[in-house]
């Protein structure tokens, strides 16, 4: 994997895949000449990935003087991410929106009422016993699922 980031920022500008070449060690059945040859293919290959970066970085208008591009590991880009200021942000984000569900939850929680207000509602709006047996059944199951929710 490699990637391209703002220097003075740390934002993660773009990552691709294709890192490194897997460099073959050199075998008898090749010479000296052809084997260096095939290490500066590698080379060319790498210098080629890095720069497709670069390009895009300059081109989407970054200067290049506040660029860097380099291959990582899956740890590095990991960590590369997790400092990346919009992925901090987006985070954050996420994690304070989990935090208002959790609250909106807890207080359909608190704000429920005993099941005895639900089902003398229930026994004072339906007064047949066939549509009160079905409602009761219907309202248990939404009830005790509210009721018994893990926040």
């Amino acid at each position: 994997m490699r990637i391209c980031i703002k220097k003075s920022t740390g934002k993660l500008i773009e990552s691709q895949s294709g890192g490194r070449v897997n460099r073959r060690l050199k075998d008898d059945a090749i010479t000296d000449e052809e084997y260096e040859a095939y290490l500066f293919l590698c080379d060319e290959l790498e210098n080629m990935r890095l720069n497709t970066l670069k390009q895009n970085a300059i081109n989407a208008g970054h200067l290049e003087a506040d660029i860097e591009v380099r291959f990582v590991t899956d740890e590095e880009y990991a960590i590369a991410k997790a400092e990346d200021p919009n992925e901090i942000a987006r985070i954050a984000e996420q994690e304070a929106k989990e935090a208002a569900q959790l609250i909106k939850a807890q207080a359909y929680i608190d704000n429920l009422p005993s099941w005895a207000t639900v089902k003398g509602g229930i026994d004072a709006a339906f007064t047949d016993a066939k549509q009160n047996g079905i409602i009761t059944k219907l309202a248990r199951v939404v009830y005790w699922d509210i009721k018994n929710t893990e926040l």
